[in-house]
């Protein structure tokens, strides 16, 4: 592709900024693709008005609808024109069409001659180039120039700039000031670089913005062979070194295809903070500060403690709706005596069996007898009830059970009066849960994982 455009040295400078419109917000308003259309714009600086232009013509570059502020209407002023950042407004009529930010002293375009004719020029020469490209060449390269070549992948610049320029061997085009500084293509390295060594300056070396459907941003790697980082972060500073906030949809969404063995996401923290926190402040009940799902046979999550920590720590309520397995369990206890310094240890009972095991201390009357009722839910999750009787303070042989005929509990018989008898009562679980996972006591060995393997840092930008 061959780009040519050429801006006259004429009298009377104006300033030029290139602004695309969503066609989407267009076709909203009636608005259609090819319509010659004027839009009013209101600019403004916090809440202060700054000028309306009254006639601003809308242009179209194939599909897209541009605005080059400053061409057909009313000349740009000062007060707009020598601003970091201003608010814009899009009118069409009395309808306001969207509203957008631009930066006319990084965007703008400064001309010598009839602002209408620059534009003419522009329409005419970038029909099929996207109008985000005209606006990184603008800002980095046509404040007062008097001539501007673009041919292909070459710069040619005549005239006077305020950027100095030099041509170096590995980066092509450099250009500085005292505040920043751009590289342009060349054979090797760098294709752009952009950076900002003013320190009193809070601004953004790079900067996407993106009112429309596409994404602001956008990094290939398609070399196979390359083992680098498609984007590498290097932060020196206290600051995050990624930062993002999202008021809707997804923070990040990483997708990785099925031939991928490598991590979706991986943290290597040598520090001795935390390697990686998720706090959710959203108090209702069905929202997570953590969510792992595996629709494979393999694990929703798996955490492994190499070192002499554990592998994990729960403070709070656990609550695991399904099978619970471990090769070990054991119960922490708080010491009654030495509450702030020692820990009691129980194990837990095991069986082969999914049992619920139920208890009491109960005084017989003066016949010798007492009855156990159960509560109204024990037989729908119990059943093949095996029961224990242990008279307290004196034998009692005679003792014996009968469980009642409707199932709601048993007697004690055969023994003393004022008898004080401790029952137990062992049955197997019959709950819904139970019925669709039943107990196997010998199954295959589960897969044996390995913790990750240590992933290399990524070499520096210097080392390349």
């Amino acid at each position: 592709m061959c780009l040519f455009l050429l801006l006259w040295a004429q009298t009377g400078l104006r300033t030029l900024i290139p602004f695309q419109v969503s066609p989407y917000e267009l076709e909203q308003h009636g608005v259609f693709v090819g319509q010659d259309t004027y839009l009013e714009l209101v600019y403004w600086a916090g809440d202060q008005e700054l000028f309306r232009e009254p006639a601003e013509r809308l242009v179209w570059l194939g599909d897209s609808p541009v605005l080059f502020l400053g061409s057909s209407g009313s000349r740009l002023p000062d007060q707009v024109t020598q601003r970091g950042e201003v608010r814009l407004e899009l009118w069409y009529g009395d309808e306001l069409i969207s509203e957008g930010r631009i930066h006319p002293l990084s965007q703008g375009i400064s001309a010598r001659n009839p602002s209408d004719h620059v534009a003419e020029q522009l329409v005419s020469q970038l029909a099929s180039v996207n109008a985000g490209y005209l606006a990184q060449v603008s800002n980095y390269m046509a404040n007062f120039l008097s001539t501007l070549d673009l041919v292909g992948d070459s710069i040619d610049i005549i005239g006077t700039s305020h950027l100095q320029g030099q041509v170096t061997a590995d980066n092509g085009v450099v250009f500085e000031t005292g505040t920043q500084g751009v590289i342009f293509p060349a054979v090797c390295c760098d294709v752009l670089s952009a950076h900002w060594d003013n320190t009193s300056l809070a601004g953004y070396p790079i900067n996407g913005y993106n009112s429309g459907r596409g994404s602001a941003g956008y990094f290939a790697n398609y070399y196979s062979n390359n083992t680098t980082s498609t984007l590498q972060i290097h932060n020196l500073s206290h600051g995050p070194g990624i930062f993002g906030y999202c008021s809707d949809g997804r923070g990040m969404h990483l997708v990785l295809g099925p031939p991928n063995t490598e991590y979706g996401v991986y943290v290597d923290h040598a520090g001795t903070g935390v390697a990686g926190v998720f706090n959710q402040t959203n108090a209702s009940s069905s929202s997570a500060a953590l969510a792992a799902t595996s629709e494979g046979s393999g694990f929703g999550l798996t955490v492994f403690a190499t070192g002499t920590g554990q592998a994990a720590y729960f403070l709070g309520n656990v609550l695991v709706n399904g099978t619970l397995s471990s090769s070990f369990q054991s119960l922490k206890l708080e010491h009654p005596k030495h509450p702030d310094t020692l820990e009691i240890h129980h194990q837990v009972v095991a069986s082969s069996e999914a049992l619920n095991t139920y208890s009491d201390n109960v005084v017989l009357d003066e016949d010798g007898n007492q009855t156990v009722v159960f509560p109204d839910w024990f037989g729908g999750v119990n059943n093949d009830l095996r029961y224990q009787l242990t008279p307290v303070g004196r034998p009692a042989p005679n003792l014996y059970v009968v469980p009642q005929s409707d199932g709601s509990g048993f007697r004690i018989q055969g023994g003393l009066a004022n008898l004080q008898v401790s029952w137990t009562v062992t049955a197997l679980r019959q709950d819904g849960y139970s019925r669709k996972q039943p107990q196997e006591v010998v199954t295959a060995k589960s897969v044996s994982l390995s913790p990750p393997e240590k992933v290399a840092p990524p070499p520096s930008k210097d080392s390349l």
